[in-house]
């Protein structure tokens, strides 16, 4: 919400009034789509895998629902995928502050000395949304399962 009140007032008061406020809006540009997307992500999966494991083409309703939910799924694959491309770069590219400033969302709470599992947080984490989705709606019918795989 802050990023969409920082666009519309940009799009009010002009650059050259206020400087900081359109270097606070450029500060979240990337950065503000990403958290949100990883933040929403396990609601997306859950909710676009549901609909379509439920396959109902009775109405014209449910024939857009069914087209946005697979929209929603591929959205949720290629995040993930692009979350992946972000992370396998080179150490020394993930520590400028170009990239810090367009995408640090992903890496700014890891440390990036580490080995390859703590720069992958993001991508194993998301990996694991989508496995519990998955679970949760394929294995309704057994819930014993359910958390055994889980824990």
């Amino acid at each position: 919400l802050l990023y969409i009140g920082l666009k519309i007032i940009t799009c009010i008061i002009p650059k050259t009034k206020c400087k900081y406020i359109h270097k606070w809006k450029s500060d979240y540009e990337f950065n503000a789509v990403i958290r949100v997307l990883i933040e929403c992500f396990l609601n997306m999966t859950f909710c676009s895998i549901l609909n379509m494991w439920e396959l109902y083409y009775g109405s014209f309703a449910s024939k857009i629902s069914l087209v946005a939910a697979g929209l929603a799924g591929v959205l949720c694959l290629g995040f993930l995928i692009i979350v992946m491309r972000l992370v396998e770069n080179p150490k020394e590219e993930l520590e400028l502050e170009e990239f810090k400033e367009k995408y640090g969302t992903v890496v700014e709470e890891i440390n990036i000395e580490k080995s390859f599992w703590a720069v992958s947080y993001y991508p194993v984490y998301l990996i694991r949304r989508i496995l519990y989705a998955v679970l949760i709606v394929v294995l309704i019918n057994y819930p014993v399962l359910q958390l055994v795989i889980i824990i």
